[in-house]
């Protein structure tokens, strides 16, 4: 690690249009100072979070993720792992809305079958 920037930014909401409190960040960069400023630090940075907010909303949305009472050993790696394998099957079967598949395949587990093989 070469060095720690310190990123200060409000959180705002596309949906409400609200905003969250103030956050501090730090970002850890193995790039000298000199190759990578501020701005660049944080164009590196944004792609990053679309893509992982992005990925937690589905998971979120289509598997309630967040209310899953499992957090201990390797069970949460787990499930992640097997809830990024059902929406990446659904993507390449070019499912248009993933999160109400999700909930018709809740429904329907032998759906679910049907699904692995087509």
């Amino acid at each position: 690690m070469r060095f720690v920037a310190q990123v200060r930014r409000k959180v705002e909401y596309k949906k409400g249009g609200h905003q969250g409190a103030p956050e501090t960040v730090y970002l850890l960069s193995s790039l000298p100072p000199d190759r990578a400023t501020p701005e660049q630090l944080l164009r590196l940075n944004r792609p990053y979070w679309g893509i992982e907010n992005c990925a937690h909303y589905l998971r979120d949305a289509a598997l309630r993720e967040d209310t899953s009472r499992i957090r201990e050993g390797s069970l949460p790696r787990l499930m992640a792992t097997v809830a990024n394998l059902a929406i990446s099957i659904l993507h390449l079967l070019k499912t248009k809305n993933i999160q109400r598949r999700m909930d018709q395949l809740l429904l329907n587990p032998d759906g679910a079958m049907a699904v692995l093989c087509a």
